[in-house]
């Protein structure tokens, strides 16, 4: 295992570059008094790992060039203390505690520390990540949280850990282990994280069905959550849970059909249909439930409401 540390202090009277098998920065302080830096960099087998702390600085990292694509290589910045803005290609963003995402090495960027910041780097080549990752473009300047492991530990927890245990070679014969346990949490965990963003989109193409659905059949007295959950091949549990954190699917269909009642209401079109057909072909059976379910959200009855929005005085007695 090769292990490489460096602390840069308040003697650093001006910007110095910094070479490591991790980056290739320019740094310069921006409180001298006071500047220090510590910079500790290891070998985990296919990754190259580095723990860096750093005071008030602008700190230029190169673009890495490489001649094979397999070859390429990204870095995963998490913010273990502190905040750090950078800038690149695709803007400027803020990680802050807890905090990570991926850089492409290629592409040159600029971080600029506030305060401090302690950050932990895990550098691999494309072809290492892709055996955990099979897309790591989507995690591409995306701020993420620190997902957990399958043992309910924040994933950069183990390096962290054993990071003084690494450092003084007291893991030289497990280094390749732990780097590729890491990879394995890393890929887990953006497989669920896949999984849930298409299980979310999946879920949303049905729920805008579902919704075309009953504005289709908005006429159908019958139409009712037991045959809409049956039309969909689904349970009515999860019907209901489709439609969590807003209004339930009885109210819902409830609501469209005022809603819509309404619209024939001041339609020219239907100018002349009485208000009980209205009622009916939006699919009420009872003209007493549908005067009470208007008035009670339009706080007016249905012919005052006609009347009102065609111009027409209210007849009399309404």
């Amino acid at each position: 295992m090769h292990f490489f540390s460096k602390v840069f202090s308040a003697d650093t009277s001006s910007s110095y570059a910094l070479n490591t098998a991790c980056f290739n920065v320019n740094v310069e302080p921006l409180d001298k008094d006071n500047y220090r830096s510590t910079v500790d960099v290891a070998e985990l087998g296919n990754l190259t790992i580095a723990l860096v702390t750093n005071r008030s600085s602008i700190v230029a990292r190169k673009g890495e060039q490489n001649s094979k694509p397999e070859s390429k290589r990204y870095t995963l910045a998490y913010v273990v203390e502190g905040e750090l803005v950078y800038s690149n290609a695709h803007g400027t963003s803020r990680i802050k505690p807890g905090q990570f995402t991926l850089f492409d090495n290629s592409l040159a960027r600029t971080m600029f520390v506030y305060n401090s910041v302690t950050l932990l780097l895990v550098c691999a080549s494309l072809a290492t990540l892709q055996r955990h990752v099979p897309n790591p473009a989507a995690m591409f300047h995306q701020m993420h949280n620190e997902p957990l492991n399958d043992d309910g530990r924040p994933i950069f927890s183990p390096i962290l850990c054993l990071w003084e245990h690494l450092k003084n070679g007291k893991l030289q014969d497990f280094t390749t282990t732990i780097g590729e346990d890491f990879l394995e949490d890393l890929g887990k965990t953006f497989a669920r994280q896949s999984s849930a963003s298409l299980r979310s989109k999946h879920t949303q193409r049905l729920f805008n069905r579902i919704r075309e659905h009953v504005e289709q059949n908005l006429h159908d007295p019958q139409l009712n959550a037991e045959g809409v959950a049956a039309a969909f091949g689904i349970s009515t549990r999860y019907l209901r849970t489709l439609f969590q954190g807003g209004e339930k699917f009885s109210h819902y269909l409830q609501r469209r059909r005022i809603e819509k009642s309404a619209e024939l209401l001041i339609s020219p079109r239907h100018q002349g249909t009485s208000i009980t057909d209205i009622a009916y072909a939006c699919g009420f059976n009872s003209s007493t439930h549908f005067s009470r379910t208007f008035r009670a959200m339009f706080h007016e009855s249905a012919r005052d409401f006609r009347s009102r929005h065609q111009g027409l005085p209210s007849p009399p007695g309404a």
